[in-house]
């Protein structure tokens, strides 16, 4: 079970190159024009075009290659039928990624619009796609890869809330499932939880925390700057576990499965912390979410969706893992497993701090 937790940190190396999460941006209108704006690595789309990689490359070959390789990688139709693309411009978004500004040509003014994604099924490039389709109210954010290569929506309609609800609702989980920071904070404090009412509490502090500062984040209300809040959630997983390891070895700790009820003046101070960090945690998952979010509609119930998905994802993975860890806290080797997993998330929460501050 506390595979569950580490999964992400333990997975094996994929046969395919793993790509970054490209980003397309739909915007529908009343025309027959659509406009698209795809940002995605630099390292992707070289690979996807077949051009020498870890060589640097004038932009006279991005020129040559890009307008004849986008139809092999990005489509678009209009009520079923295709919307001939042309390749506007294009241009640096920062060091590592480039910009796209692309038109589909649509026989008419599109009803139902699909986009396709026809570089999931690359061979050697495990390239994902973040849409989401602007059209007067709608917003519908989905990501797109080799299990879900297309999807349709009626643009210029707003979704009904229950697909909005559910639509963020799976965004939210899929990001805490993935999000092997958050969980190895998170971790590192059910450690110190030997009794439910304790975890009940620290659980609820930390997504009282993080969905404050989430809604504050992705609505634009306070910004914090991810060179900011990536080291701080990496120090998080350290600061946490190294306070849960220095009590273990005082003989302090309230771990799971502890047969007696250890004397460490109540969970105020793992409260604080988790509360204290967890507002952190809370931009974190704003950054995904600011892009998603429409420009000019209605925020409340893609924020709900979201939140309630990374809360059921959350709260499930802590139940699945929890009687796992009691029942490795109920053996005599208890105290040199939970010290050596806590030393490790202190070992990993430095050296990602380093990493991401370098």
């Amino acid at each position: 079970m506390i595979g569950l937790l580490l999964g992400p940190l333990l997975a094996p190396p994929a046969s395919a190159h793993d790509a970054g999460l490209a980003r397309i941006a739909v915007t529908a209108a009343d025309q027959p024009a659509v406009g698209l704006q795809l940002d995605g690595r630099i390292a992707d789309i070289v690979q996807i075009l077949g051009l020498p990689e870890k060589v640097p490359l004038p932009p006279r070959v991005f020129e040559a290659a890009l307008p004849g390789a986008l139809p092999t990688w990005l489509a678009v139709e209009a009520d079923g039928a295709p919307c001939p693309l042309t390749l506007d411009s294009w241009g640096r978004l920062d060091a590592l990624a480039l910009r796209l500004q692309v038109t589909a040509a649509c026989p008419a003014i599109p009803r139902d619009l699909t986009v396709r994604w026809p570089a999931a099924g690359h061979p050697g490039l495990r390239w994902a796609a973040l849409v989401v389709i602007d059209g007067q109210e709608t917003a519908v954010p989905l990501v797109l890869d080799r299990g879900l290569e297309d999807v349709t929506v009626r643009v210029g309609d707003p979704p009904p809330i229950g697909e909005t609800l559910w639509t963020f609702g799976l965004l939210g989980a899929e990001h805490i499932a993935i999000g092997w920071d958050h969980l190895a904070f998170l971790l590192a404090l059910v450690l110190g939880c030997g009794r439910l009412r304790r975890l009940l509490a620290v659980v609820t502090s930390f997504t009282v925390a993080h969905s404050l500062t989430l809604a504050l984040g992705a609505t634009g209300l306070v910004e914090l700057p991810p060179l900011l809040v990536e080291p701080v959630i990496a120090l998080s997983i350290a600061v946490a576990a190294a306070l849960a390891l220095y009590r273990l070895r005082a003989g302090t700790l309230d771990h799971p499965g502890r047969p007696d009820a250890a004397v460490d003046g109540g969970p105020w101070a793992l409260i604080a912390i988790c509360f204290g960090f967890g507002l952190i945690h809370g931009f974190g998952f704003a950054g995904l979410l600011a892009d998603m979010l429409p420009a000019g509609g209605d925020r409340l119930w893609p924020l709900l969706g979201f939140n309630l998905g990374v809360e059921v994802g959350q709260v499930a993975l802590v139940a699945l893992a929890f009687p796992a860890l009691v029942a490795i806290g109920r053996r005599g080797a208890a105290r040199r497993v939970f010290g050596a997993l806590l030393a490790g998330l202190v070992a990993l929460g430095l050296a990602v701090t380093v990493l991401r501050v370098i």
